[in-house]
């Protein structure tokens, strides 16, 4: 993504094996939605970069990172994953992990 000063929004997405993700369970689900999120804004605030740790009046108490929180909830929910990662020289990256689920077949 080039660094310019139009905003800017690169999504990928991608179904991987548990095996070649570190933190996936493979007794969860044998594959994951793996989607990435990459802003060129100016990038994380200091006391919003370790989002694991980040409790949710502390979101809501300053009024930003709401979609963040919302985003953290459903993921969670899911049994998913998320991770914030600067991406320089500027931006942000947003990185979900969500266990796939299996649908059984329907009759034709």
């Amino acid at each position: 993504m080039r660094d310019n000063r139009e905003p800017k929004l690169h999504i990928t997405a991608s179904v991987t094996a548990a095996a070649q993700l570190p933190g996936a369970d493979a007794k969860r689900s044998d594959h994951w939605l793996v989607l990435d999120f990459i802003d060129n804004g100016p990038g994380m605030p200091e006391d919003m970069k370790d989002f694991a740790m980040i409790r949710d009046e502390l979101l809501l108490e300053g009024r930003r990172g709401v979609g963040l929180l919302i985003i953290k909830k459903i993921v969670d929910l899911a049994g998913g994953y998320v991770e914030l990662v600067d991406h320089a020289p500027r931006g942000t990256r947003v990185h979900v992990e969500l266990p796939t689920v299996k649908l059984p077949a329907v009759p034709r």
